[in-house]
């Protein structure tokens, strides 16, 4: 535990509290807690360093300035900025101000470093720190009408907690200080000592401060950014009794009060999310949290930093007993070390000691839009930082999904326990909490941090939750490919570890190996036979002994045995292992008899495999595993014929075509079907198109609406194409299926359009709506051949209704005649639509003659004959139609135009 300087705090004497109950106790014990250290602080050095400022690579600057010099200095200048929200700007109506950044000035003299560590002892005492260190940051020059309007620090890096300003000697008058936080106010002026001596001003950064206008002079100032220690230490023997009364209160509200799950006490200062740590606390906060982080895991709490919001919604419609509707979050969490482990924690306000929200001011206010007559409810907002105190039971409710904020918070109990892992209730609880961690998505390096600490307690139950993290639970295809990295960087440390301490636990009794009580969850639980043999091969790279080798492996090849006979379904998250497994039986044999059971030749090995797997495989597996067998036929898999036939006789209708296969997908087992006779497996793949092909036909009705494309394009142009390059002779079931496909593809192009006569045309428009009399009346205008034009006087919903069809048509004018009531829309045709019916056609023609054209060949003219192959493949009843050259009746009118008379 850190220990803290005596000076940090002070606690007072008083016992007053003694009779009120523990929260009351905590919250008395909590506000005694002072920090010697101020605001700000102010000191003034008569005997100093000159720092030999240089300017404009090796100009000397002497001290005190003179108006010669000023000028110089300022020449090289710029007018200083400063930041409003998130941008940076000059305005000299809030700063009026010269600067120069640190990289452009020069502190030459040597001796000015062992000056500058005196000044900042002196400033770290006058804050209540133990010491600061500093970065330089500007270079400030004031002149006469110089100032800054008041205003807060920003912190320009992360672990900056305040600004140290030098003075360095330049007479003036003016430029006052004035510093303020909450009720504390103080002023520091540099002038009285300004024209031979050197004064330092420092402050926190959440301090308000404010220079006023330099009256007269020259007033030249060096600006540090100024950083706190790493560490604090705390000895004062006075200081330990009031500790031991802190965690005494602390337990009792561990003993009296389990069910509380946290309370929340506020910081002095905000912090932003960079600087939120104990190693940036500031002043009282400092001393706080420090006093807190030595007690808390003794007492059995976590300690951690949080930013609270409240909102306020005003209740206008007085929904809300109080008049108002209300909502307290946590908005992030951090531990110690600012590292964050939750986020938007709904927490209760009455949860908070120490805050009254009747005395704070909204942070912001969003006002609510005016809707209809009346205005919504406006939302105020108070934003605070506060230290949360957590019973170490209870930490487990911030572990969230979120990348990170889990392995964060891992960490922050695994720290606490490494620190007093002798206590039995930390250890008990750390491993409750660690079981229920591995069940959050954290990453690799936390579940192995998990299970080096199972492994070191020797408790096998948290261990197996560690090993049901190498396991995917997921039978989806596309397994997200972080996922999947993740479980095998997992898999790999978490066996590495088991290895390490069974070889360091049973060196030289391996025999007496319990495999069961650490990997039964892998052995017999819900994980699959994968799983369990990705574990065992990444254990045994790791096994360096034969021993502890040949002892793993004599339990292993039997339970994976087991693992393969139980497993009830196979989907494609198994396909690494199958295809890992097949090709492990060619290069070791013995090992496929051990694991498999029978001491028969490879090959009846492989086939004593797949009839336990193929019944309970899916087809996407069975597709993915055949197409695998095939691309190794020529390497590895020396008996791939067999082994499709195997896959053949045990899948029964799996891979058969169905009607969810046209389009793309048919080309899976079209792809097999080929491959199956380059293998010389045809009577069994022949067999298998027969059964699809009585299936397809057998159930036609339900794929009567399937698009010509995927019927021809993606399915019968490679299906006939594959069939002809094996000859493939015609049978009963697939000459059905062929010759009932071609006919619904030439059934999908309708007659040619009949050439009308006269101005009659071959469309029809018209609603569905039966009681709708205009577009019956429309389509006889449209089909009468001796009107050219049709008046049709109605309302205007009902003219409406009729142009709505003819918008933008070319081969109709339409125009609007007012001159009675109700107006008459003048429908004209402009010429005949029997050529655009008549492209229309032949497009369609053409993209199925097109298609059909693939499959064409004396093969598939012989296997339908020459009826069918005439009329299915070489469409000749088409043909002639779609090469006429006949035209319908040409006007020369202008386009579509709507117009009104």
């Amino acid at each position: 535990m850190t220990p803290v300087p005596e000076s940090v705090v002070e606690i007072s004497d008083d016992s007053d509290a003694d009779g009120e109950d523990w929260k009351s106790r905590l919250l008395f014990t909590l506000d005694r807690i002072q920090a010697t250290g101020k605001i700000a602080t102010f000191n003034h050095y008569p005997t100093f360093a000159n720092p030999g400022l240089e300017i404009d690579g090796s100009r000397l600057i002497p001290l005190p300035l003179t108006e010669h010099d000023t000028q110089a200095l300022k020449s090289v200048c710029r007018q200083a900025p400063f930041g409003r929200g998130d941008d940076t700007v000059v305005d000299t109506s809030v700063r009026n101000t010269w600067e120069l950044d640190h990289s452009q000035f020069k502190l030459a003299n040597p001796q000015w470093p062992k000056f500058l560590d005196l000044l900042l002892k002196d400033t770290a005492t006058g804050l209540g720190l133990p010491q600061v260190t500093v970065k330089p940051h500007k270079l400030l020059l004031y002149e006469p009408g110089s100032f800054f309007k008041r205003h807060k620090d920003s912190e320009k890096e992360t672990g900056m907690m305040g600004t140290l300003v030098i003075c360095l000697p330049s007479q003036h008058q003016g430029a006052e200080v004035n510093l303020s936080f909450g009720s504390q106010k103080c002023t520091f002026t540099t002038a009285s000592t300004s024209k031979f001596d050197v004064s330092s001003i420092a402050w926190f950064s959440d301090v308000t401060h404010e220079v006023t206008e330099l009256t007269s002079g020259y007033r030249l100032v060096l600006t540090y950014k100024v950083f706190g220690p790493a560490e604090q230490s705390l000895s004062a023997s006075g200081i330990c009794s009031e500790r031991q009364y802190l965690k005494a209160t602390l337990v009792n509200w561990h003993t009296r009060s389990p069910d509380i799950e946290r309370l929340m006490y506020p910081l002095d200062h905000k912090y932003t999310k960079s600087s939120l740590s104990l190693d940036n606390m500031k002043g009282r906060d400092r001393a706080l949290c420090h006093s807190l982080q030595s007690v808390c895991s003794d007492a059995g709490f976590y300690l951690m930093f949080a930013h609270l919001t409240h909102s306020t919604t005003e209740d206008l419609y007085g929904y809300s007993d109080d008049g108002e509707e209300d909502d307290t979050t946590l908005e992030s969490v951090y531990d110690i070390n600012g590292n964050q482990v939750a986020s938007n924690v709904s927490v209760e306000l009455e949860e908070t000691i120490g805050y009254d929200i009747g005395d704070e001011h909204p942070d912001s206010e969003e006002e609510g839009e005016y809707t209809g007559n009346e205005s919504a409810p406006s939302q105020f907002r108070y934003h605070t930082t506060v230290i949360l105190l957590s019973p170490k039971m209870q930490v487990h409710q911030y572990l969230t999904s979120t990348r990170g904020m889990g392995d964060n918070l891992t960490k922050m109990v695994c720290d606490d326990l490494k620190k007093v892992q002798d206590d039995n209730y930390t250890k008990h609880v750390a491993a409750v909490f660690m079981a229920k961690a591995t069940e959050a998505s954290l990453e690799p390096e936390t579940i192995d941090l998990i299970t080096r600490w199972a492994l070191k307690l020797g408790n096998a139950d948290l261990f197996r939750a560690c090993i049901r993290t190498t396991t995917q639970h997921s039978d989806v295809r596309a397994w997200a490919v972080r996922n999947t990295s993740t479980t095998d960087k997992t898999r790999l440390l978490v066996s590495q570890r088991l290895t390490e301490y069974l070889s360091d636990e049973f060196s030289g009794k391996e025999e007496a190996i319990d495999w069961h009580h650490w990997l039964q969850d892998l052995s017999r639980g819900a994980s699959r036979a994968g799983d369990f043999d990705l574990f065992c091969r990444n254990f045994e790279s790791f096994i360096q002994a034969k021993p502890l080798l040949d002892a793993f492996k004599s339990w292993a090849e039997p339970a994976l045995e087991e693992k393969i006979k139980a497993q009830g379904s196979w989907t494609t998250s198994d396909y690494q292992f199958l295809s890992r497994t097949l090709k492990s039986h060619c290069a070791n044999t013995e090992w496929v008899l051990q694991t498999i059971g029978l001491k028969y030749t490879e090959l009846m090995i492989h086939l004593s495999l797949l009839p336990t797997i193929v019944p309970r495989a899916d087809r996407d597996l069975l597709w993915d595993l055949l197409t695998w067998i095939f691309s190794e036929s020529s390497q590895t898999l020396t008996n791939a014929k067999d082994l499709f036939q195997c896959v053949f006789q045990h899948s029964g209708q799996k891979l058969c075509l169905t009607e969810s296969d046209f389009g793309r997908a048919s080309l899976r087992f079209i792809r097999v079907f080929r491959d199956s006779y380059a293998l010389g497996v045809e009577k069994e793949a022949l067999d298998l198109l027969e059964k699809g092909c009585r299936r397809l036909m057998n159930r036609k009705h339900t794929w009567s609406a399937v698009s010509v494309d995927s019927l021809g394009g993606d399915m019968l142009v490679p299906l006939v194409r594959a069939m002809q390059n094996h000859n493939i002779s015609r049978t009963q079931d697939v000459g059905k299926f062929l010759e009932y496909a071609f006919r619904k593809i030439r059934a999908s192009v309708d007659p040619p359009p009949a050439k009308p006569k006269g101005w009659a045309h071959l469309r029809r428009w018209g609603c569905s709506d039966s009681s709708c009399k205009d577009c019956p009346e429309f389509n006889a205008f449209l089909g009468d051949p001796d009107r050219q034009t049709w008046h049709f006087s109605a309302g205007k919903p009902r003219r409406k209704h009729i142009e709505e069809y003819l918008f933008m048509d070319p081969i109709y004018s339409c125009k609007t005649v007012k001159n009675k009531s109700p107006h008459t829309l003048v429908v004209t045709k402009q010429r005949s639509d029997y050529d655009e019916a008549l492209r229309a056609w032949k497009a369609e023609f053409h993209n199925v003659d097109n298609m059909v054209d693939k499959m064409r060949s004396d093969y598939l003219n012989d296997f339908l004959g020459d009826d069918n192959y005439q009329k299915l493949i070489l469409l000749e009843d088409l043909r002639a139609a779609a090469t006429s050259k006949r035209k319908g009746i040409e006007h020369n009118s202008p386009k579509t135009k709507r117009s009104r008379v």
